[in-house]
């Protein structure tokens, strides 16, 4: 096979080579091939830390029976990130409070449905809505929610995976009936 290498801007002919096939696909193939490992590295540290993150919301669920944390941090202009759990619920959002420094706190856990019966922006259905006015913007998500939602999504991956290798298998010829 001939190769023609032209300059694009003058349209003139640089030079001819002569390549073979082999040549020009096998670092294309290479590449191909450290791509498709690349990816699968990468779904399995995603699976991992999904797994991870799966176990460890387990003792906070628990935990959240028992007392409330959250964590607070200063976002400039007299607003604050907080997130944290209380009775079974994480919530995450920001809040207007002109506190200077980041808070760790915990105290015995709140009834989040006492709490939004007496507060109208509060839009729950179950454990499971978000509050937002001028003072704030928050989100409530049931922890099970979150441990079936992460469980499903590792669960997925893993799915996908062992599909794809028992096709690749089977393609090669290494399950025959």
């Amino acid at each position: 096979m001939a190769i023609c290498i032209m300059n694009q801007k003058t349209g003139l002919v640089l030079g001819i080579s002569s390549v073979d096939r082999e040549t020009l696909v096998l670092p294309i193939v290479r590449v191909v091939d450290q791509m498709k490992r690349m990816g699968k590295i990468l779904a399995g540290a995603v699976t991992a830390i999904l797994l991870l993150m799966c176990l460890a919301i387990g003792p906070i669920w628990i935990r959240s029976h028992f007392a409330a944390d959250y964590l607070s941090i200063p976002m400039g202009g007299g607003s604050r990130f907080q997130m944290g759990w209380s009775h079974g619920v994480c919530f995450a959002g920001r809040v207007e409070m002109p506190l200077g420094e980041p808070v760790i706190n915990s105290y015995p856990p709140i009834d989040l449905k006492m709490v939004a019966g007496s507060d109208p922006q509060f839009h729950l259905i179950g454990n499971l809505g978000y509050v937002y006015d001028s003072e704030r913007r928050m989100v409530f998500v049931p922890i099970w929610l979150m441990v079936i939602l992460l469980g499903a999504v590792a669960g997925r991956i893993v799915y996908r995976r062992v599909r794809r290798r028992e096709e690749n298998a089977g393609s090669a010829g290494f399950l025959e009936n």
